[in-house]
């Protein structure tokens, strides 16, 4: 492949990557609510443990 191909091909994915991204920041709030939860079941495991 040319350089000019290259860049073309990264530059495609960037937009798509970004363009993806903002689909998906609705979806990052519920990943953080998710994250959350595991880190409470986390903690309430070790309280069983010890």
């Amino acid at each position: 492949m040319t350089v000019e191909a290259l860049v073309v091909v990264g530059v495609i994915g960037m937009l798509l990557y970004t363009y993806r991204f903002i689909r998906q920041k609705s979806l990052l709030k519920n990943l953080e609510q998710i994250t959350e939860i595991k880190h409470a079941l986390i903690e309430l495991q070790l309280a069983f443990i010890s």
